[in-house]
């Protein structure tokens, strides 16, 4: 399950986060509710990646309840320089693939 912009919904009053409190709550014991049998069901083998922004602007900070179960991983922004070659080796394997099969 890949979540996007994790720490986007604003926080309530009393700082928490409705949306990612329902991602820490399944994430920590594993089960969802039916919402017409009000039976929980167990979800196995899920694999959660998320992605979350520095906490400025309209993006609010995670709570440690949530992020205690993430490996956090902060990737410096690149400069031109390194993106363009990242970019050029991608497309250029593409292209020389795509001209062989040609």
């Amino acid at each position: 399950m890949m979540i996007d912009d994790v720490n986007m919904p604003q926080p309530e009053e009393f700082e928490a986060q409705p949306p990612v409190e329902l991602i820490r709550q399944f994430i920590g014991f594993g089960e969802v509710y039916d919402r017409v049998s009000k039976e929980p069901k167990t979800v196995k083998n899920i694999v959660t990646v998320c992605v979350a922004s520095p906490p400025t602007g309209s993006r609010a900070k995670l709570s440690k309840r949530f992020s205690k179960f993430f490996q956090i991983l902060n990737i410096p922004r690149s400069n031109t320089e390194t993106l363009s070659k990242i970019f050029n080796s991608i497309l250029g394997g593409w292209i020389v693939k795509t001209l062989a099969a040609d």
